[in-house]
């Protein structure tokens, strides 16, 4: 792909233009146009030799803005990047000229040094991902041929339909030869049509592709599934594959747009040939997803055994949500709350588990993300807030001591309509008062549409539920939300508690959101509590509630009735005592 080394300065200023000639000098060759109609014609004169185009806006008879239009019609332009240089600070005319086609913006007055290293970063990289539209250029085989019909448009790879055809029919053909499979995918790629058009987006995806085509060699198999879905058939030395996608990650980070952008990548060993092309994509398209929750500097994964035992258990589960409910294989376990003043119980959480026929006892760190991930969290917690309904209202007709239970409320549930009726339903159902419920939220649950919750939360407390913030100080806006939201009750997150006896900050820190919360007048629990000296400072800062190990973890119901009917007794005792 041969080198252009021309730039193209379109500009009225003459000072300015001999300015930049002088600047650029060193490095490229400069033509200069007066105005945007002699602009255009020089371009499609010399359209062969220039490398950028540098494009003021203001400028008569033709100025900027007008260049851009008419380039945006001319497939010469597709080839050559557009840097505009302005005074103009405004928004809108900057986001008009870039989503009029200009790849970057340089203001006035300019940094020679900035102005090198922008042209020469943008050059590069265009030289380098310039999108051929020779078929000859993508190296298809005679079989590719056969498909050249089935082509994505925007960028000129196959499409879905036809990578799975192709594919299968490769691996048919050469089952001895080692083969991995591909998936691809930006991190945000979103912002990328937010901030810049989808134009720019477009052109993102067009040098993607084209990098992809000469980074993975000339035997790749490459296809754009959806949007910026990427899939790979690669025959490749291990090694050489991993050193490919590190390069192509890297690259990106030149790309001329000023955003951090981010490709990840899943990777399959296609070591099994019984399996379909489907379900091998599905499976790097897992490796992907592993990826993308990684770390900011993780840029690929493998599927391996531990990946294949995961999404075993991740489809066993959702497989099995609505079996296991009827089997009743869902247990419902309970930790009471008590009082650091005297140890009763003046409360208890309902917590889950499930009993699983193959994969034995699960906790619900494993079970409930998948079943969030999935859609079908709605289930659990409604067996969850129907069962604990039926014990309490049980409870009450053994006589046992009336006590509220928390029952907690999927993220995902705050976008069902009329959540708190399902509830009330539920207590109505089983003949018990909305006192008898607390309903618990985390404070992510909020981040992630602060509206929507805060309507549910207004909902439930005009219908008599108390609203207790699960998990204070996990997210990144606690204030924000004790702020904008008014909750009943608020649980202090377990990590408060851990390093107490030796982390100043950390007590100097929990004694600041007691003292706030008596100015609030919003009872604070304290959850997570495994030692004796955690409990003695809660009560020195005026804690008066909390649970933990240190106290009783989670229990089978009978187990949790047992310490209830020793409670109801011991406060039958105190007040008899109390009337002698």
């Amino acid at each position: 792909m041969p080198e252009n080394r021309k730039i193209l300065i379109i500009d009225d200023d003459k000072i300015q233009r001999r300015m930049l000639s002088g600047i650029l000098k060193s490095k490229y060759k400069t033509i200069e146009a007066e105005n945007g109609a002699v602009g255009l014609d020089l371009a499609n004169e010399f359209f062969k030799e220039i490398a950028l185009i540098i494009l003021d806006l203001s400028m008569p008879v033709m100025d900027g803005f007008e260049f851009l239009e008419e380039a945006s019609k001319n497939i010469i332009f597709n080839e050559i990047p557009i840097i505009v240089l302005t005074g103009d600070d405004q928004v809108s005319s900057l986001y008009r000229a870039l989503e009029l086609g200009a790849n970057d913006i340089l203001p006035k007055p300019f940094n020679s040094e900035k102005l090198i290293n922008k042209v020469t970063q943008i050059i590069h990289s265009y030289q380098l991902l310039k999108i051929s539209q020779d078929r000859n250029y993508f190296n298809l085989t005679a079989k590719q041929l056969a498909y050249a019909n089935d082509l994505d448009k925007l960028t000129g790879l196959f499409n879905k339909d036809a990578f799975i055809k192709i594919s299968t029919e490769i691996l048919n053909e050469h089952p001895k030869d080692n083969y991995y499979l591909i998936r691809a995918d930006f991190v945000r790629f979103k912002l990328v049509n937010e901030l810049y058009g989808k134009k720019a987006g477009d052109q993102l995806l067009k040098a993607f592709s084209m990098l992809l085509v000469e980074v993975l060699g000339k035997e790749a198999v490459i296809s754009r599934f959806s949007d910026d879905d990427f899939v790979g058939l690669i025959k490749k030395d291990k090694e050489d594959l991993k050193f490919d996608l590190i390069t192509i990650e890297s690259f990106l980070k030149n790309y001329p747009l000023d955003i951090s952008l981010n490709v990840v990548f899943g990777v399959y060993t296609i070591d099994n040939r019984k399996l379909s092309i489907d379900l091998i994509c599905d499976r790097a398209a897992y490796a992907l997803s592993k990826a993308k929750q990684g770390r900011d500097n993780c840029v690929y994964v493998v599927y391996n055994e531990k990946l294949d035992k995961w999404l075993k258990i991740e489809q066993a589960v959702v497989s099995g949500i609505d079996t296991a409910i009827e089997n009743g294989d869902i247990l419902i376990y309970f930790q009471p709350k008590y009082s650091l003043n005297d140890k009763s119980i003046v409360g208890a959480e309902a917590l889950v588990r499930w009993q699983h026929p193959s994969l034995g006892m699960l906790s619900p760190g494993v079970f409930i993300p998948i079943l969030e991930a999935n859609g079908v969290i709605h289930q659990l917690d409604y067996y969850v807030w129907d069962k604990t309904c039926e014990s309490v209202a049980n409870w009450r007709k053994m006589g046992l001591l009336h006590i509220p239970v928390s029952v907690n409320v999927s993220r995902n549930n705050f976008y069902r309509d009329k959540l708190w009726v399902e509830i009330l339903d539920l207590i109505e159902k089983h003949g018990i008062t909305p006192d008898c419920i607390n309903i618990e939220i985390t404070e992510t649950s909020y981040m992630n549409d602060p509206n929507q919750v805060q309507n549910v939360v207004n909902k439930c407390q005009e219908s008599g539920l108390s609203v207790h913030m699960d998990d204070f100080g996990s997210g990144y806006s606690s204030l924000n939300v004790l702020k904008d939201l008014v909750f009943d009750a608020l649980k202090i997150d377990l990590n408060f508690l851990q390093g107490l006896e030796s982390n100043e900050r950390a007590a100097i820190i929990l004694k600041s959101i007691m003292d706030m919360n008596k100015l609030l007048k919003l009872p604070v629990v304290a959850e997570g509590i495994e030692t004796q000296e955690q409990e003695n400072f809660l009560k020195e800062i005026g804690c008066e509630v909390g649970q933990g190990f240190l106290f009783s973890r989670p229990v089978e119901e009978k187990v949790f009735i047992s310490m209830l009917k020793r409670e109801t007794l011991r406060r039958e005792q105190e007040n008899k005592k109390a009337h002698i």
